[in-house]
C-alpha cells in the first residue's frame, strides 16, 4: 500500500504541477500586457481572477490527496 500512495502522490504532484505552471505563465502574461495597457478591459481582469482561483483550487486538491495518500501510506506501513 505504501508504494501505491507513493506513486499516486508522485503522480498527482507532477501533473497538478505542470498545470499550475502553465496557469502561472499565462498569468504573467496578462499581467505584462496589464502593465502595458492602463484601459484593459474587464473581461482580462476576469480572466485573471478566473485562473487565479483555478490555481487555489488545484493547490487545495494536491494537499487533500497529498494527505490522504500519506494517511494511506502511513497505514499502510503500520
Amino acid at each position: 500500500m505504501t508504494e501505491f500512495a507513493l506513486f499516486g502522490l508522485i503522480f498527482t504532484g507532477l501533473f497538478i504541477g505542470l498545470r499550475i505552471l502553465v496557469l502561472l505563465s499565462s498569468l504573467k502574461a496578462v499581467f505584462e500586457n496589464l502593465s502595458n495597457n492602463v484601459f484593459a478591459e474587464k473581461d482580462v481582469y476576469e480572466g485573471a481572477k478566473k485562473q487565479i482561483i483555478e490555481i487555489v483550487i488545484l493547490l487545495a486538491v494536491f494537499f487533500t490527496i497529498a494527505v490522504i495518500l500519506f494517511l494511506f501510506a502511513y497505514e499502510g506501513a503500520m
